[in-house]
């Protein structure tokens, strides 16, 4: 157990980049960024287009390369409060869908999952770009955050609403 802990504490050190800002996020279990891209993907967006998802990716993607945010997929996806399923879900749950094992899922999630997968590649890549560049933020149609203002709403895909500076 001591030595898991000292393995998490070493993580947190090392996961912010030099001269990258420090950052609050949780600490999470070693995976490569497509996973932590497939998760987030699969928690935000499960049950909306591949087009939706890879919208989701870019965001993080995006993120990565933005001041104020950790240069990794994971970092940003797991920094403190910035996507609630970080926080919100059972974490067995979450190393579960991180290491990519479904199993107790139906089968809509299985695919969504699969589908995730295909969008967090397309979000690292590029490939085929749904938003502007330095589309940094998002939330679900459902709510209206306080945290918009000073932004621009640049797009609305499925269930998302996405913003850049303004």
């Amino acid at each position: 157990m001591l030595k898991v802990i000292l393995t998490l504490a070493l993580l947190a050190l090392l996961a912010v980049p030099l001269g990258q800002p420090k950052v609050k996020y949780l600490v999470v279990p070693s995976v490569t960024a497509e996973q932590c891209n497939a998760a987030n993907i699969f928690f935000e967006a499960r049950g909306e287009s591949l087009h939706a998802m890879q919208a989701v990716a870019e965001v993080v993607n995006n993120r990565t390369k933005a001041k104020g945010y950790p240069a990794s997929e994971c970092a940003v996806i797991f920094q403190k409060k910035q996507f609630s399923w970080t926080h919100q879900r059972d974490f067995r749950i979450i190393q579960k869908v991180l290491q990519g094992d479904l199993s107790g899922f139906n089968l809509q999630d299985r695919q969504a999952y699969q589908m995730a997968l295909t969008a967090a590649s397309r979000g690292v890549t590029g490939a085929g770009r749904v938003l502007p560049e330095g589309t940094l933020w998002y939330h679900t149609k459902d709510v209206k955050p306080c945290w918009t203002k000073g932004l621009r709403k640049v797009k609305i895909i499925q269930g998302h609403v996405f913003y850049v500076k303004k």
